[in-house]
């Protein structure tokens, strides 16, 4: 034990693996293969990531990669597109001719910065030329083409907008797409230098060959980084993003037309910048070594870079003043010069220069209300004393500031850093502590009476009480520096206490405001989220907490190792992590991102690594609750009376039960079938009270999916279904895949059967709650049909219906409603019908008297036991050798009070109400076939008797008498006063 207390060796240690950043977005993508200059710097919380930013700096810093129609000009369309933005300022990326389609960049408001550098970006296009006269040969057109190849003299044509000077320009590479020889018209793609002429190119290459040619078409393909495959919107969405945003509000169509600034900076070489050295860039400094934390291979000298942020941001180009290799040598020295900058000024924290209290002291000593050297003067105001912390003062004692709450809130970013700075104790008059005791002692000094002189005894007496005086103040303050020291030492050690000061005046203020909450005891319907207060004991690291990053409906899986074992989420920045130990992933992150917190998403039980010390806080309940929602019977039993909507982290409404699912790829059938199983009140409610630790992971996911569903406070108003369909992949052996859209119905029967078998289910009835819910009971009779033995050729076939008929009893979790078969052949005025039909119609099929043929037998269907649940299946799709069909026939159906007592074999006076409520009801839009067509879901919530319709994440509500107008495909029926026990 001695050897190892004494063995203070470094012992070399496990390299951290890298974490894969190939499929980050922007100017992240690929950011841990970036050269480390160091790891240590002081995060912000200001800025964001470009693809989270708000919806105003989302679109003043834009840019549009648009497909510039034919006739209106560059400068028309740049226009159009500032009126409808409603933004100041547009500017696009290279001048089409009016009559040239294709890609043209537009750049709104701070991304107008980046025009130059992207008008001098390289072109391609795609060109239809005309030759005046026939060609021998497709060969001899590549001839020409090759022969255009490289360093060109061009004069700009005459309806050019620049001067017809003869200039230089390039041709990088060129390809023949077609040749018409008929026609004389040529197809090719050319890849050239900005500023070519293809006009003039094609007039060129008729003079090579010889035949005369021009310019038929063209378009361009690709300006700069952006090409027509990244995204390339029309002028149509532009204007109909804007209008959905300005009537919808829903961000999310203009935010898939507008896109970063960033897209236009992924070929340049990077610097990533720190964030105190921000600020100063943006006022136009010069980066140098200490500001600089990554950097790319292959910088070379004078070469045009872009710096960046930690979170991805651009904020300037800039001019390489080092080589790669020099930044990795020198500890000193200018990195780049500043080309032009892109970030706003004052987007980050000014960490340079004069703060506000800094400027104001040097207008006072402006103005002589201080001395040169900002110390006070018979002229400074009373505030100024009173308000001013002299941090040059003698004495290091940072516990004594006055920090009222007034002072605390109205602390600004640029100051909080001072504030938490070691500074000297005061009082009143902004005297520091060494002045106080310099005056204590003298007033401790009797003074003499006027006009007598004082005796030896009195100047000895005199002497002994300085004497004693300051020996006392020397003790005390020797026991001052010795608590001081004691202070720096505890506070070296622990890490709870380096903390900022902008942390303690949040927490401050918010135990304030909540304190004042409870004290005026205001109730609300409605209410919107509001921070948990901390209690008295909380950790400081809780603080770095970030709820907007936590996302716990993904695959509990460790983000580096893959494991599902032992699995941490990290409470900063939301990703998992296995393990806790000194040598796990958990730990190695903790240490190189500095976050701290992390939550056992099993154990719900949250550490503070690298200490490795348990914490139980209050403030932490909503996280856990978030992770695994938990309910009460009375709380499950006014689930469907409950009218009140709920508050995300952004405030945004939702209501419990009825919110959106994720579709991750095709998943779309996936989630119609949830939203429709998690309405059925006895299963929602056997799935949300009881445990199932000990069932299968399939039960366990779906458990959670459906308390997340009807979670009350949850982080955002949507839920991914991750988790649960890759456990589906993994159990339906691949039947069901992530990126490949399946037939609800094969879905649905596959999932109630596996969830049968997994609860523990038999053969025997209502051995599990899918038995208790959906099984009913069908009598199927069958008769062969045979053609009869004595029957000619010529005369009519006959039938023998004298055999035998089979009965047999079997049990359903959904009966197959036929539709009859739409009319082939229709004329001009049924081509505008579409045909209809009842649902008591096609229930006939069961009503034990209507036969239908099947492979020369006859069937008649009818009902002898009816389930709580009855599941209605519309067969609407058939398919064949070739393709699949779909039949459009609409089904008429009322909401409530359908009878299925017509269709019992078997009616006692003692059996249950056989009236059924809709309560689901599962429809498809579009084509038929695999990912042609999108299904959506019709609801209803109770409390409220009103109807929702959910597809994928958008829940709107919907007219009752709008839901048997739509393509319905699987019904779910409630049967009244129905008993499950």
């Amino acid at each position: 034990m001695a050897n190892e207390l004494s063995d203070f060796a470094i012992k070399p240690q496990k390299h951290t693996p890298n974490l894969n950043t190939s499929e980050w977005p922007l100017l992240l993508k690929n950011y841990d293969k970036l050269h480390v200059r160091t790891g240590h710097y002081t995060p912000v919380i200001q800025g964001c990531s470009p693809l989270k930013r708000e919806l105003n700096d989302y679109i003043r810093y834009g840019i549009i990669n648009l497909d510039k129609p034919a006739n209106p000009s560059s400068h028309e369309v740049v226009a159009w597109v500032r009126r409808i933005l409603e933004v100041e300022k547009t500017g696009h990326s290279g001048t089409l001719d009016p009559k040239v389609t294709g890609c043209l960049i537009v750049c709104v408001d701070r991304a107008t910065r980046l025009v130059k550098s992207q008008q001098s970006a390289g072109k391609e296009y795609v060109c239809v030329v005309r030759f005046h006269e026939a060609l021998e040969s497709a060969k001899k057109f590549v001839q020409g083409l090759e022969t255009l190849t490289g360093a060109l003299f061009q004069r700009p044509p005459l309806i050019s907008a620049v001067k017809r000077q003869l200039r230089i320009r390039t041709i990088h590479e060129t390809n023949l797409i077609e040749y018409d020889e008929n026609r004389h018209l040529g197809v090719f793609w050319v890849s050239c230098e900005a500023g070519t002429y293809i006009r003039t190119l094609c007039v060129h290459l008729g003079l090579i060959l010889g035949v005369g040619a021009h310019m038929a078409e063209l378009r361009r393909v690709r300006s700069g980084a952006m090409s027509e495959n990244d995204d390339m919107v029309t002028m149509h969405d532009v204007l109909d993003a804007k209008w959905v945003h300005k009537n919808t509000k829903d961000e999310s169509y203009l935010r898939r037309v507008i896109r970063p600034l960033e897209s236009l900076l992924i070929t340049y070489k990077r610097i990533v910048v720190k964030d105190s050295a921000v600020n100063a860039i943006c006022y136009g400094a010069k980066l140098m070594i200490p500001g600089l934390l990554r950097y790319e291979d292959g910088i070379e000298l004078h070469e045009e870079i872009v710096l960046m942020t930690t979170k991805g941001e651009a904020i300037a180009l800039g001019i390489a003043l080092m080589t790669t290799a020099v930044m990795s040598s020198v500890d000193h020295g200018v990195v780049a010069k500043i080309k032009r900058v892109i970030m706003e000024r004052d987007t980050y924290p000014r960490a340079w220069g004069l703060g506000p209290k800094a400027m104001e002291k040097k207008k006072l000593i402006f103005e002589g209300k201080l001395d040169k050297y900002g110390r006070v003067n018979d002229n400074t105001p009373e505030s100024w004393k009173t308000s001013f912390v002299d941090l040059s003062a003698v004495g290091t004692k940072s516990d004594a500031v006055p920090t009222t709450p007034a002072n605390l809130i109205s602390t600004t970013p640029s100051t909080s850093a001072v504030v938490s700075a070691p500074v000297p104790e005061l009082v009143e008059g902004g005297t520091s502590k060494a002045v106080k005791r310099k005056a204590e002692e003298e007033s401790d000094v009797p003074e003499a009476e006027e006009g007598s002189k004082p005796s030896k005894r009195e100047k000895k007496a005199k002497k002994v009480k300085i004497k004693e005086t300051s020996t006392k103040k020397r003790k005390s303050d020797e026991e001052s520096d010795a608590e001081e020291v004691i202070e720096k030492t505890s506070k070296k050690k622990s890490k709870k206490e380096k903390k900022s000061a902008v942390s303690e005046v949040e927490v401050a203020t918010i135990r304030d405001l909540s304190k004042t909450a409870e004290d005026d005891d205001v109730s609300q319907p409605d209410m919107k989220r509001i921070r948990a207060e901390p209690s008295a004991t909380n950790d400081l690291y809780l603080d770095t907490i970030n709820r907007h990053m936590l996302d716990f409906d993904f695959e509990k899986v460790c983000s580096v190792s893959l494991s599902n074992l032992n699995v941490y989420a990290c409470l900063v920045c939301g990703k998992y992590f296995q393990g806790r130990g000194r040598q796990s992933h958990a730990y190695f992150h903790s240490l190189h991102e500095n976050h701290h917190v992390f939550i056992n998403l099993h154990t719900l039980r949250v550490y503070v690594l690298p200490d490795g010390y348990e914490v139980n806080d209050s403030s932490l309940d909503d996280i856990k609750y978030v992770l695994h929602p938990t309910f009460t019977k009375e709380q499950v039993a006014k689930l469907d009376q409950n009218i009140r909507h709920s508050y995300d982290l952004n405030n945004k409404k939702y209501l419990p039960g009825f919110v959106g699912l994720n579709n991750v790829k095709a998943n779309d059938y996936v989630n119609v079938i949830i939203q429709a199983l998690a309405h059925i009140p006895p299963l929602r409610d056997f799935f949300i009270l009881q445990n199932f630790e000990s069932k299968s992971q399939l039960v366990q996911r779906f458990s959670t999916l459906v308390r997340k569903i009807w979670n009350p406070r949850a982080f955002k108003g949507q839920v991914s279904p991750h988790e649960l369909l890759q456990e589906i992949v993994n159990a339906s052996g691949k039947k069901f895949k992530l990126a490949e859209q399946s037939d609800p119905l094969e879905f649905l029967s596959w999932f109630l059967n596996t969830l049968h078998k997994d609860l523990g289910g038999t053969r025997k009835p209502k051995s599990s709650i899918i038995y208790k819910i959906f099984q009913g009971e069908v009598k199927v009779e069958a008769q062969s049909v045979l053609i009869k033995d004595d029957a000619d050729e010529e005369e009519r076939l006959l039938f023998d219906l004298d055999r035998e008929i089979s009965v047999n009893i079997s049990p359903f979790l959904f009966l197959t409603l036929d539709l009859p078969a739409p009319p082939l052949f229709k004329d001009g005025v049924e081509k505008n019908i579409i045909p209809q039909i009842a649902l008591t119609t096609i229930l006939a099929k069961y009503d034990g008297r209507t036969s239908q043929e099947s492979v020369g037998t006859l069937k008649r269907f009818q009902l002898t036991r009816l389930p709580n649940y009855i599941v209605f299946h519309i067969k609407r799709f058939t398919k064949n050798n070739w393709s699949a069909e779909k039949n459009p026939t609409i089904v008429n159906f009322p909401i409530k009070n359908i009878d299925m007592r017509d269709y019992l074999e078997n009616l006692d006076e003692d059996m249950l109400d056989t009236r059924y409520d809709l309560i689901a009801n599962i429809c498809h839009e579009g084509r038929p076939g695999k990912g042609n067509g999108i299904y959506k879901v019709h609801v209803q919530h109770r409390g409220k008797d009103q109807w929702y319709q959910i597809q994928d994440l958008i829940v709107e509500e919907i007219n009752a008498q709008m839901i048997f107008l739509s393509e319905s495909y699987i019904q779910i029926w409630e049967r009244k006063e129905h008993d499950l026990c």
